[in-house]
C-alpha cells in the first residue's frame, strides 16, 4: 500500500505526450453475431486511438486531448452502444491541495466536475522494465468498472459491477506524483497505464523547457461533484435504454472511462 506523497519544493516541470488504445472482447457474447462483433471492435479501435498532453509542475497538472481523427464519442452497431468518456475534456489535478477539476459533457449539456482528488491505493510490486530511456517500476490497484445492460428476465436496465486491476509503470527519474487521465500518487511520473482493456503509454517527454509550463484549469459548465455527475449519467443512460426497449429494440450500453 502506498499513500500519496508530497513533492513540495521540487522544481521539476515538463510536458509528456501519451497515446491511448483500447478494445472490448465480445467473443463470448452469444447475443452478438460475428459481423456485429467485428464492427464493434473496428469502431472501438478508431474511437479510442487518441493522443493526449500532460503538462505538470511540482504540484499541478493538466491533461487534455491534443490530436483527434474526428472520432465520435459514441460508437454503435446494431443492438450495442459504446459511450466513450473523456474525449476533448480538460482534467486538472492539484496534488498539494488534493483538488480535481474536469470538463464533462452529458448529451450536450456542459458540466464542471469539482471534487476532492481521490487517493488511489497503489501497491508497488517490485517489477521493473524500461520505457524509452527511463527505468520504470510497476504498481497496481483494483477499481470498480460499471456497465449498463438490459436484464433478460424483465427487460429493464441494470448496472453490472466488476473488479478491474489497474497496472501502472512509473519512473523515479522524474520525481513528480503525476500521471495521465485520473492516475496519480506514485513517487515518480507514470509513463504507462493498463486499465482493463485500455492502455495509455507515454511516447515523448520534454523536461524543464525554457518556456514556463502553463497549467490550464477547466472553466465553464455547471459545477457538480463526481458522485452527482455519475448518478446523473446513469439516469440518462437508463432513460436511453428504456427508450430503445420501448421501441421494441434491445440494447446495452458499455461505458469506456469515467
Amino acid at each position: 500500500m502506498l499513500c500519496a506523497l508530497s513533492f513540495q519544493g521540487l522544481a521539476q516541470s515538463g510536458i509528456a505526450t501519451y497515446k491511448t488504445a483500447a478494445s472490448v472482447n465480445f467473443s463470448g457474447d452469444s447475443t452478438l453475431s460475428h459481423g456485429q462483433q467485428a464492427a464493434m471492435q473496428m469502431q472501438l479501435r478508431q474511437a479510442l486511438q487518441r493522443e493526449y498532453e500532460l503538462k505538470f509542475n511540482g504540484s499541478e497538472s493538466s491533461y487534455k486531448q491534443i490530436q483527434s481523427l474526428d472520432k465520435k464519442e459514441v460508437a454503435q452497431a446494431s443492438d450495442v452502444m459504446v459511450r466513450v468518456a473523456g474525449g476533448s475534456s480538460l482534467t486538472y489535478k492539484d496534488t498539494k491541495k488534493k483538488r480535481y477539476l474536469q470538463n464533462a459533457d452529458l448529451f450536450g449539456k456542459p458540466f464542471l466536475i469539482d471534487d476532492e482528488l481521490e487517493a488511489l491505493d497503489w501497491e508497488i510490486t517490485g517489477e521493473k522494465k524500461q520505457i524509452g530511456k527511463y527505468e520504470c517500476q510497476q504498481a497496481r490497484y483494483t477499481r470498480e468498472a460499471r456497465m449498463m445492460q438490459v436484464d433478460t428476465e424483465n427487460g429493464q436496465p441494470k448496472e453490472v459491477v466488476t473488479q478491474v486491476e489497474v497496472t501502472a509503470w512509473f519512473t523515479m527519474d522524474i520525481p513528480v506524483n503525476h500521471g495521465p487521465d485520473d492516475f496519480w500518487g506514485l513517487p515518480g511520473l507514470i509513463l504507462e497505464v493498463n486499465n482493463g482493456n485500455s492502455t495509455i503509454i507515454c511516447s515523448k517527454i520534454l523536461l524543464n523547457p525554457q518556456e514556463k509550463v502553463v497549467i490550464e484549469k477547466p472553466k465553464g459548465g455547471k459545477s457538480i461533484t463526481t458522485e452527482k455527475f455519475n448518478e446523473l449519467q446513469e439516469e440518462k443512460l437508463q432513460e436511453m435504454m428504456q427508450q430503445y426497449n420501448g421501441n421494441g429494440e434491445e440494447r446495452r450500453v458499455i461505458r469506456i472511462g469515467g
